[in-house]
């Protein structure tokens, strides 16, 4: 595993379902910012917003290729654990206006995500054991026992050092072999400016989430940075990701003080972070744009925001969980954590949900990847990709803006 190359990716029937589309494709029934790329193509600036969900994530780099491939670029990108990854590798780079999706793709491909269970043999494992069904309960059981110790001391199975060298080595390879700190994306979004659509400077952000532990609070990065350090600037972009890939009992907790020196803290404390997706596994509302103070009326935005969801259920009728174990219990309570704020406003908020871009993690036979399916097998990453693709396919055959706006921001 990890031996393809980006062209494997690219099937034909793939590359025939994006022509079809983009026969009788508009930018301008997408977006306002529109503008030209420096091959003097026209593209469409959007905002996305990407979901956590592990290995289920190469799906999401599926969706962005086929995005990509239809004229749009991304202008504010967010995301929560693998989304925070994808999020991180379109925020980097010389220029926006560019197509990023293939320089994620050589990366992902060529990266055995197994390598990140870094816990030694019992991790490895337990995380096989976990990851297939032919395994018994008692052989579970027996692979959890081993790993007791470690969850308990550690609070993870794995230390999560092979993905933070693996993360910050990409970032810095993507940044013409620069570290991507926070200063450097600072110095790319302040470049960035220099880019005009309908005279407007084009004005890019990158936020990611991460769940404060030791305050029971949710952190966006960069942007709440300076409530914790003093100078966020030598600070990792990829270890921020890391924070938010901090996946509970998966991958030990990400500390503050292994952002920076301790002298750089700014209460003199250190803090624990874990996954985003503790707290919000898909933060759509995130750029979302209120109502004007003094109208009351809804701000009108220039480009949409989509979202992109792994709908762990998509195609299925909706039926409550079953709990055969603890083990399924625990993860139903989890996720109904995670899930509950991030439901409510998309509920509550129907323009929410005429935005999402819902993407199946089924591979075939009934099989769906799971968020720690570290040894997904290369045909599976391939069927995954092609889940995203044709989920935007889907979505935007039919999709306008003007209607959107027209809806629910008049």
């Amino acid at each position: 595993m990890g031996n393809l190359r980006p062209e494997e990716f690219v099937s034909e029937e793939i590359i025939s379902v994006i022509s079809n589309l983009k026969q009788n494709f508009e930018l301008r029934n997408i977006t306002k910012l529109i503008t030209k790329d420096t091959n003097n193509r026209d593209i469409g600036f959007i905002d996305l917003v990407m979901e956590g969900g592990g290995v289920k994530g190469i799906a999401t780099v599926g969706a962005i290729f086929a995005l990509e491939q239809l004229g749009l670029r991304f202008r504010k990108v967010a995301g929560t654990s693998a989304g925070a990854i994808n999020a991180s590798f379109l925020a980097v780079g010389n220029d926006p206006r560019s197509e990023k999706s293939f320089h994620q793709l050589n990366i992902l491909a060529n990266k055995n995500f197994f390598d990140f269970v870094d816990g030694g043999n019992d991790a490895q494992t337990l995380v096989k054991d976990f990851g297939n069904k032919n395994s018994g309960l008692l052989k579970r059981i027996i692979s959890g026992l081993r790993n007791a110790l470690d969850i308990w001391n550690r609070y993870g199975i794995n230390p999560g050092d092979e993905f933070r060298k693996f993360i910050n080595d990409a970032l810095m390879q993507l940044n013409n072999d620069k570290p991507f700190t926070v200063a450097e994306l600072k110095h790319t979004q302040f470049q960035n400016q220099k880019i005009l659509i309908n005279n407007s400077p084009l004005v890019t952000d990158f936020q990611l989430v991460v769940s404060d532990v030791s305050y029971e609070d949710k952190s966006i990065f960069p942007k709440d940075l300076p409530a914790y350090v003093i100078n966020d600037d030598r600070i990792l972009v990829g270890d921020l990701v890391r924070a938010s890939m901090s996946i509970p009992f998966f991958f030990e907790p990400f500390l503050l003080s292994q952002f920076t020196g301790q002298s750089n803290l700014k209460d003199n404390e250190d803090i624990v972070f874990v996954d985003g997706g503790v707290v919000s596994n898909f933060p759509l509302a995130i750029f979302d744009s209120g109502r004007n103070s003094n109208s009351g009326d809804y701000k009108k935005p220039q480009c949409p925001t989509f979202g992109l969801l792994i709908d762990e259920k998509l195609g299925t009728p909706r039926k409550p969980n079953s709990f055969s174990n603890l083990f399924k219990f625990s993860i139903a309570v989890f996720g109904t954590a995670s899930e509950y704020g991030d439901k409510s406003y998309i509920k509550e908020n129907p323009h929410a949900q005429e935005r999402i871009i819902r993407i199946s993690n089924e591979v075939g036979n009934g099989l769906k990847i799971g968020t720690t399916d570290f040894d997904v097998s290369d045909e599976d990453k391939k069927k995954l990709f092609k889940n995203g693709v044709d989920a935007v396919v889907s979505k935007l055959k039919n999709w306008n803006f003007d209607d959107y706006i027209k809806k629910f921001r008049s």
